[in-house]
């Protein structure tokens, strides 16, 4: 018998790396990232408010009254221009207008008629999402080696890509031994048990999305489970 650590290190040992392939990404889960995958854009790709309020241009002066001039929706894609003085409402993800120099929560804002009032002078630049503040062009998404999860395709769907490189996922072979073992299709006569550990590792496995193979008693049984 060896140690676990041994057996791991062994297996280490005489591993071979598998060859590459191009995945549809929705195709990809469980895989292992094979390239070093980089931005092609900014994320954001444009300056977005991260809540529904006001958008409001100020001067270097204490202001808290703002004239309502405009509405921007989330996916509007036409820019528009705020004036000192001027405020718009808008909706978490669209679009900052031109001079705005924060965003105010509707939640601290009274309306009157076309005006609005909040209730202090905000800081330059808040519930603002800048150009880029997320991942900037060509900064690296994910490493060479990163096993593709859920959140991992979330993030890749967000920057456009559509196909990655992975390695092929290897096939796995459980040896079954022992002379007391006896599967379990077969009638149990004395002496024998029902071997039961292949189909725990080979469940086991399934859930990792690995095809299996294994030899029992000599004769092979091959398990083909879904990727």
């Amino acid at each position: 018998m060896i140690t676990i650590e041994e057996a791991k290190t062994r297996i280490n040992n005489n591993t071979l790396t598998l060859k590459e392939e191009r995945l549809a990404l929705t195709d990809s889960l469980g895989f292992v990232l094979s390239k070093d995958i980089f931005s092609a854009i900014n994320l954001p790709s444009f300056d977005q408010s991260a809540m529904d309020g006001y958008a409001v241009c100020f001067s270097d002066q204490i202001a808290t009254s703002f004239k309502l001039v405009a509405e921007v929706k989330t996916g509007d894609t036409k820019l528009i221009q705020l004036k000192k003085g001027e405020c718009a409402r808008i909706f978490t993800g669209a679009m900052i207008p031109k001079g705005t120099k924060a965003v105010v929560m509707q939640e601290k804002v009274s309306i009157k008629g076309q005006n609005i009032t909040i209730e202090k002078h905000p800081s330059l630049g808040d519930n603002i999402r800048e150009v880029g503040e997320q991942i900037r062009k060509n900064d690296k998404a994910l490493s060479q080696g990163t096993i593709i999860n859920a959140a991992g395709i979330g993030l890749l769907s967000a920057l456009g890509v559509t196909d990655i490189n992975v390695y092929q996922k290897p096939t796995i072979s459980i040896i079954v031994t022992g002379n007391e073992l006896i599967p379990p299709s077969e009638k149990l006569e004395q002496g024998k048990i029902y071997e039961s550990n292949s189909q725990m590792l080979s469940s086991a496995l399934k859930t990792s999305g690995y095809t299996t193979h294994f030899v029992f008693n000599n004769r092979l049984f091959i398990y083909l489970l879904n990727l």
